[in-house]
């Protein structure tokens, strides 16, 4: 019970960190975002550079995320050794393969207007893609770095002290914001390298950090980042499936701004960047609550935990509905006047596109969990169906119909093969708990709908009084209405679902416990 209890106390605080980083974060949507979208052209092409950055993320071949996974499984050992040479091998594997891509990037800064749609004309746009993408090529080292830092923490649930630095860069992001874009100023390339540069202070507050706490020996990292055939056959196979999967991400929810600035011109990938920009704050969002639970599948994995991991699956399904669920469906609801307010009607074709993005996550409840738990039993076959259907379902819909739907093709298509991996992801749920779809539906998903319904008619009244123009004070009265829907929404959920309302106790009265003792 004092090993759960202290899982519990340490999810708490990577939530409450993560939240004010999120808090920090949609202070910055608020305040940067309006500013750096004032020229819808140069914004697309600054999307567009940066899109490009996903080349960098995924240049491990997937041994990253197996070393995480492994490292996570050496920690709950308590083999610190073990940790550390997993580390070091894959952070080898990503070094290896980033040098590629940084050429690439370093080509493609030369010769910007082979990539991006009608900016050959513009002397400017030129010069701004060039530099944006050369800063890319510069800064690729980075990321190795990040990366250490992402393993060292994750693996032992403290995600919370880089957390805490991010807060702090993420304000000086949003300060300097006034500076790099007012009084006629529009420096764009000035932003993006500054930002890099609070980047390099971040990493360097964290290794100080890890080093003090874990007594963590870089040095002895540095020897790991070697070659290592014992830890290759034992990675290989979960990191090439990983690499697999990467692969299948980045097809589907990474290269829309590549895909809609070669086909359909740099104002497109504007309009759509704003979408995609909630979208990923969705993402993160999720995929930040589902997080720490990722690693516990591993340390469970590790030790034959197998009721356990039975019992935080069907505990995640639970309490993870309207987590997901009722934010989901408020952003659907408001997202008219959250844009009009937010970039003003400049952007009003982005409305449609971020609703229909917005659907993607209505049921991430089912696809997180489920496909943590796939990879942490490596069940690869069913990791391998699901990532094969998505992408051909979005490339072949989006080729077929761009020509005529435009932008709208992509959001649409990108919502349907998302909601036939959701349907994949509830039957092998309800096979691994053994359940029938009606039953699934009965005990997870039926208590939602009073809460949705609730939603759905003040977000209708509310848009119906709200006079959404571009500005704070507008933006500020549909942040209000959002979470005013959400917090009762919640509150309606919390005494329908009995199971849930005794969730939240338990944990609370476990940790007033904890508290009490510590006290004591």
């Amino acid at each position: 019970m004092a090993e759960t209890v202290s899982y519990i106390n340490n999810y708490v605080k990577i939530y409450v960190w993560k939240l004010a980083a999120y808090i920090a974060g949609f202070a910055s949507l608020a305040i940067v975002t309006p500013r750096v979208t004032s020229s819808a052209a140069l914004f697309g092409i600054f999307s567009f550079c940066m899109s490009l950055n996903i080349f960098f993320q995924y240049a491990d071949l997937g041994f990253i995320n197996a070393a995480q996974k492994y490292a996570s499984e050496y920690y709950g050992r308590r083999d610190q050794d073990g940790e550390i040479r997993v580390t070091g091998f894959c952070c080898f594997i990503f070094t290896l393969f980033i040098v590629p891509v940084s050429l690439f990037i370093l080509w493609i800064s030369f010769y910007p207007e082979l990539m991006i749609k009608g900016i050959s004309s513009s002397p400017e746009e030129l010069q701004l893609a060039s530099r944006l993408l050369l800063v890319l090529f510069l800064f690729s080292p980075v990321l190795i770095a990040q990366r250490i830092i992402q393993i060292i923490f994750a693996v032992r649930l403290e995600d919370y002290y880089p957390q805490r630095i991010n807060i702090i860069v993420s304000l000086i992001r949003i300060a300097s914001v006034f500076y790099f874009f007012g009084n006629g100023r529009y420096l764009l390339f000035e932003y993006f390298l500054f930002f890099n540069l609070l980047t390099i202070g971040a990493i360097l507050a964290n290794i100080i950090i890890a080093k003090k706490r874990y007594n963590y020996s870089f040095l002895y990292l540095l020897k790991c980042c070697r070659f290592s055939k014992e830890l290759y056959n034992k990675t290989s196979k979960l990191a090439y499936n990983s690499f697999f999967l990467s692969l299948s991400w980045i097809i589907f929810y990474e290269l829309d701004l590549l895909y809609i600035g070669y086909f359909l011109g740099k104002n497109e990938v504007a309009y759509y960047a704003i979408g995609l920009t909630l979208l990923r704050f969705f993402r993160d969002a999720f995929g930040t609550f589902y997080y720490p639970f990722v690693i516990r599948f591993n340390h469970m994995v590790g030790r034959n935990e197998n009721d356990a991991l039975s019992n935080l699956y069907k505990t995640l399904l639970r309490i993870g509905a309207p987590i997901t669920v009722i934010p989901s469906v408020a952003m659907i609801v408001l997202m008219k006047p959250l844009i009009l307010s937010w970039v003003g009607p400049d952007y009003e074709n982005s409305i449609f596109v971020a609703q229909v993005l917005a659907t993607s996550f209505l049921l991430s409840f089912i696809t997180y969990p489920a496909g943590a738990l796939l990879t942490a039993r490596e069940q690869l076959r069913k990791l391998y169906l699901n990532a094969t259907i998505q992408p051909l379902i979005f490339m072949i819909g989006v080729l077929a119909t761009q020509h005529f739907l435009g932008i709208s093709s992509y959001a649409l298509f990108k919502s349907l093969a998302i909601q036939v991996n959701v349907f994949l992801f509830i039957l092998y749920s309800a096979r691994y708990l053994n359940m029938s779809l009606v039953s699934f539906f009965n005990r997870y998903m039926r208590q939602l709908i009073p809460s949705v319904l609730f939603i759905i008619g003040f977000g209708y009244l509310a848009g119906k009084l709200i006079h959404a123009q571009k500005g704070l004070y507008s933006l500020i009265t549909v942040g209000i209405c959002l979470s005013v829907s959400v917090l009762c929404a919640f509150t309606i959920y919390y005494f329908v679902d009995v199971e849930f309302r005794n969730f939240l106790k338990s944990t609370l009265g476990r940790l007033m416990k904890k508290d009490k003792q510590q006290i004591a």
